[in-house]
């Protein structure tokens, strides 16, 4: 049986599958009885899927595989960039943000009310006005946090495959750049927003075991 699994952080509520479904749809599923089926366009038939939730731990393990699709994501802007992508500003300060996140949520409690999503917002935010590179960095910000959705079973529309259209997200994002230059809590809350209405459940099988 394939498998699709959402990831939410360790804080949040035990929200059930089918919530999740309703709040972020994707036309390829469907649910029905409090199962889940994948619709294939090559086939007639539907598949049932096993559509499952776990949540994160803000420890090192998480802080490791966030370097790893930062690094794989600045390797994808140069391969769609006409533009080369210099190196850091500071070296070591893009992880260090990543780090300054991860360590941020550790010390949060369930009365927070913090959710993915949140977490996703900052370490977006942090990408896209910390200047850390020479130039690029709303391109890197974008195809990142791509990556991060996908990993945590989400998929960013107006993206196809492993290729984030940049063009498309151009003005929304200087617009976002702006608006955290004012007020940083206006700016995160309709970051956060514009996620929450822009992301549908990922076509990411993971591995059943």
């Amino acid at each position: 049986m394939k498998k699709i699994t959402y990831f939410i952080l360790e804080i949040e509520p035990n929200d059930n599958a089918i919530k999740i479904f309703k709040k972020h749809p994707n036309s390829l599923i469907s649910q029905l009885d409090n199962k889940f089926y994948f619709k294939s366009h090559f086939k007639t038939q539907k598949e049932e899927i096993d559509f499952s939730c776990q949540k994160i731990k803000m420890d090192e393990e998480l802080f490791e595989r966030l370097k790893k699709l930062l690094n794989e994501s600045l390797i994808e802007v140069k391969n769609i960039s006409k533009e080369s992508i210099k190196p850091e500003k500071i070296k070591g300060s893009l992880h260090g943000s990543i780090y300054s996140v991860v360590y941020k949520y550790s010390n949060y409690k369930k009365e927070d009310k913090k959710d993915v999503f949140d977490f996703t917002t900052n370490i977006f935010v942090s990408m896209l006005t910390g200047h850390y590179l020479w130039n690029g960095n709303k391109r890197v910000a974008l195809v990142f946090l791509w990556s991060i959705l996908w990993e945590l079973g989400y998929y960013l529309k107006w993206t196809k495959g492993f290729f984030v259209n940049y063009s498309v997200h151009k003005s929304i994002l200087e617009h976002f750049v702006i608006t955290l230059e004012k007020n940083k809590i206006i700016g995160k809350q309709e970051i956060k927003k514009w996620l929450i209405q822009n992301v549908i459940i990922g076509l990411n099988w993971r591995k059943n075991i």
